[in-house]
């Protein structure tokens, strides 16, 4: 792999520095990950710095820019920047909490993109991710990625934070059932993941590699199975003629779809012998047939899903397809010393 050859020296004005800038985030949307490597990530860094310290030169251009700090304090209110810009030609974030969830949502699904991921491991400052995420979603919705879009974004969290809406609206309580058939909920596995300092790893499937990674890493994480529906299911009619399933489980897998909690609980003692789960490798089966924790975090064939201080940290990447490209234990493995406690 080799740098991107263009112009390291850093004797450029603002406007040499936005071109360099561009031509690196081009070469990253392109894919070329043959060019857009470890220096240039380092590169990108600098230029950003740059642009920063040049920014700071410049007065009478700085556009009401407020770093990190700043955005996390503001005090003013959506009304107060509108009026403050009503003159420039600038494509505001509108005040509009539909909208604004619709930029949320956005923002959340690139995060999950696998390039993104990526980036998160190989960038030293995280905020550089979401910085580079925020204007591509910005550009997206056709609003002006500058300064004042920054600010508002802020705005609109905070106020968004408050609304008496969503105050109401409160996650579902999701139980699971253990071996013994017993309901846990999972904020009682999460609490107490947290008390232990590890992380809750969840995964849906019963992959060899993942048991692997359980006996492994089990002072960072406390790793679980959760089982769904039956993912290697085949229906047949009374003739015996193949008339639902997934073909993956076609001879080789040929279980019958749950139909019932019972139904989940006996194939959960079958697998786990059929597959030789170790005893300290604990499974969980989701509530049939509401299936809530899939509905919440969609693990369902074969994903994985992270917990740490009891919130949602992390999933495993898909491609657009619906296949991963390496299991998802090697997947968190990569990202596993940035997440840990």
């Amino acid at each position: 792999m080799y740098p991107l050859n263009i112009n390291y020296d850093l004797q450029f004005d603002k406007k040499q520095v936005a071109i360099q800038k561009d031509i690196i985030l081009q070469l990253y949307k392109s894919n070329h990950n043959y060019l857009f490597n470890q220096y240039n990530y380092q590169f990108y860094e600098i230029l950003v710095h740059k642009d920063d310290s040049l920014e700071k030169q410049d007065e009478n251009n700085r556009d009401g820019q407020t770093n990190k700090s700043e955005l996390y304090q503001l005090t003013v209110t959506y009304e107060e920047i509108e009026l403050e810009n009503k003159n420039k030609n600038i494509k505001l974030i509108p005040d509009d909490k539909d909208k604004f969830f619709e930029i949320i949502l956005k923002e959340q699904q690139m995060r999950l993109d696998k390039n993104y991921q990526d980036l998160y491991g190989q960038l030293n400052y995280s905020g550089n991710v979401e910085d580079i995420i925020r204007s591509e979603v910005f550009k997206q919705f056709g609003y002006d990625d500058c300064p004042i879009n920054q600010k508002l974004y802020y705005v609109l969290t905070q106020k968004c934070r408050n609304d008496p809406e969503l105050k109401k609206q409160q996650p579902p309580e999701i139980q699971l059932f253990n071996s013994e058939s017993q309901k846990v909920s999972l904020k009682a596995l999460m609490l107490q993941c947290h008390k232990e300092k590890r992380l809750l790893v969840v995964y849906s499937g019963t992959i060899a590699d993942y048991i692997a990674f359980a006996q492994k890493y089990k002072d960072i994480c406390k790793c679980i199975i959760t089982y769904v529906k039956e993912a290697h299911f085949v229906e047949r009619d009374e003739e015996g003629k193949f008339v639902d399933g997934w073909p993956i489980g076609y001879y080789e897998y040929e279980y019958p779809q749950h139909k019932s909690q019972e139904d989940r609980q006996r194939m959960t003692k079958r697998l786990k012998e059929q597959f030789h789960i170790p005893e300290d490798l604990e499974i969980y089966q989701d509530q049939y047939p509401e299936n809530i924790f899939d509905e919440c975090f969609g693990i369902w064939p074969f994903n994985m899903v992270v917990f740490k201080e009891c919130k949602f940290i992390w999933r495993g990447v898909l491609n657009l397809d619906g296949l991963k490209e390496k299991y998802h234990s090697n997947q968190l493995e990569i990202h596993l010393q940035n997440l840990k406690y």
